[in-house]
């Protein structure tokens, strides 16, 4: 049973959204309705409404507390829970009494109240009203914090949202009470319709105007927290390109594309699911002053040819990190690998340890170490079932959405791998996402090779507790190795590639003083 609940938090909020500003709406087109049977319906409707969004609320609280959500993140819980349970206490409070009252006024006959006065005070109650419309800006911040990749949450972070949803709510409860007054005057008439109706348009065009300013300083405040503290922001643009060389490889049937930058020590970078050479030749350029870095397109992605295997295979994928290797030159190197790189990085320690100096496996998505695999398995499953039902850009979106990337990183990717990756996206979803997040890594035998791991995940990825980072550190206390702290997120070398690569660095420098280099460049 708990089982259908994973991930069902999203569905809820947006269902609840809707709800809720239904009846926030229909709460304010009360003093409308002249029709005492249909007003008295109308504010039952909305009360049974009303019940069903404050029903999902509680079950989508029950989800974010069960750590059910494949969305929400842990220092995220206590908003969620304030931003659902906060507006439901309020209208059961007080918009639920002021309805009742409304629906007993409307069954009184209208001898009592011949002007209709008393009932139209009742219909424009802003203490009726307001809580419903307050509960659907809520529940839409609450969306927001959801979907909406950020840092991991300050008092800084909330204090500018927050702010506006109090303003936007005084707002909205001045704006019923001096129409109340409008109405019940000695003067008083039913409301102009045209008049109202422009001034919800109004109203929605300030609810979207927070919502984007809420994005844009999230976006812009999240580059700051995402850094180590005490270090000061540098402009991240590589101050130079080095030359590119690039070859091809033929292995196993199939034809991989490679580019070679720089001389000296060895480095092979490789990527992740829907990534090629293009990944890292931010980072590459800044590290071709030392090291020789090498980077290609991995079978079935960009460049390299695809002869649509039966079963994508890691074990094949380490071959050919090989034999990209020994036509670059190289009998071993130093290898980084990020995400799914990582675990053919790993498997290379496991499978081809003669070919590896020492091993840097970036955030990579074990699924079955974690302690709450089942969760992660689920989710990887569900997204391969999106990707045959509703299609790859769909589930790549709801993959996305897990990763909590800044926007901002999106838009540092380079131009000429944006063009490449459209195929890639759905061979990753179709072909390597299930084997990838179902990799066991092999601890014991990668001990007896003697390879040297350093785990490595992102500041941001380790802050937020991302799925992907924890297995970072549950392997590195497995292997007896140490966890690694890169600036940043799951894809940082595209935002922040001095940064990122200069951390990089030092670990690489860290592998050659602690390995015992048993093979030499030929």
């Amino acid at each position: 049973m708990v089982e259908l609940l994973y991930g069902m938090d999203l569905p809820l909020l947006v269902v609840m959204l809707i709800l809720w500003g239904g009846a926030g709406i229909a709460a304010g087109q009360l003093v409308y309705v002249v029709a005492p049977d249909r007003l008295r319906r109308q504010a039952g409707a909305i009360r049974t409404v009303s019940y069903l969004a404050m029903g999902l609320a509680v079950i989508c609280m029950a989800v974010l507390a069960a750590d059910l959500s494949w969305y929400s993140d842990p220092d995220e819980m206590g908003l969620h829970l304030a931003l659902l349970l906060v507006p439901a206490v309020f209208t059961v409070l007080f918009s639920f009494p002021k309805l009742s009252k409304v629906r007993r006024a409307a069954s009184t006959p209208l001898e009592a109240d011949p002007k209709g006065r008393d009932l139209r005070l009742l219909c424009a109650d802003p203490w009726m009203i307001v809580p419903m419309q307050a509960a659907a800006c809520c529940t839409g911040l609450s969306l927001y914090y959801l979907l909406v990749p950020h840092a991991r949450l300050k008092a800084s972070n909330l204090v500018f949202p927050l702010a506006i949803l109090i303003m936007l709510t005084v707002v909205l409860g001045y704006r019923w009470y001096r129409r109340q007054q409008a109405y019940t005057g000695p003067d008083a008439r039913l409301p102009n319709r045209q008049r109202h109706i422009a001034e919800m348009a109004i109203g929605l065009s300030l609810f979207l105007v927070w919502i984007i300013a809420t994005v844009g300083l999230t976006n812009m405040t999240s580059g700051e927290t995402n850094r180590p503290e005490g270090e000061e922001h540098v402009q991240s643009v590589p101050s130079r390109q080095s030359e590119v060389h690039t070859g091809r490889v033929t292995t196993e049937g199939d034809e991989i594309y490679y580019e070679v930058r720089g001389q000296g020590k060895p480095l092979l970078m490789i990527s992740g699911g829907g990534g090629d050479a293009g990944f890292y030749s931010l980072a590459a350029d800044i590290l071709s002053d030392e090291y020789q870095v090498i980077t290609y397109d991995r079978r079935g992605n960009s460049r390299s040819t695809r002869n649509d295997p039966q079963n994508f295979e890691i074990s094949q994928q380490a071959r050919d990190a090989v034999a990209v290797l020994k036509a670059a030159g190289h009998t071993s190197a130093y290898v980084f690998g990020n995400s799914g790189g990582a675990i053919i990085a790993l498997e290379m320690a496991t499978s081809q340890p003669e070919a590896v100096k020492a091993v840097i496996a970036h955030e990579p998505p074990v699924l079955r170490v974690l302690p709450d695999s089942e969760k992660w398995l689920r989710f990887f499953a569900d997204l391969y079932r999106t990707a045959y039902k509703y299609g790859t850009t769909v589930a790549n979106l709801k993959f996305s959405l897990s990763l909590s990337i800044p926007l901002r990183a999106y838009s540092s990717i380079p131009g000429d791998f944006s063009k490449r990756s459209s195929q890639n996206q759905q061979f990753f979803m179709k072909q390597e996402m299930l084997p990838f997040s179902g990799y066991q890594p092999d601890v014991e035998t990668i001990k007896r090779n003697g390879v040297k791991v350093f785990m490595a995940a992102g500041k941001m990825t380790l802050d937020k507790k991302k799925y992907y980072g924890r297995t970072a550190a549950i392997l590195a206390d497995r292997l007896g190795t140490d966890t690694i702290r890169f600036p940043g997120h799951h894809l940082s070398y595209f935002d922040m590639p001095e940064e990122w690569a200069a951390v990089l660095r030092d670990t690489l420098h860290k592998a050659a003083s602690e390995v015992n280099e048993r093979f030499f460049d030929q």
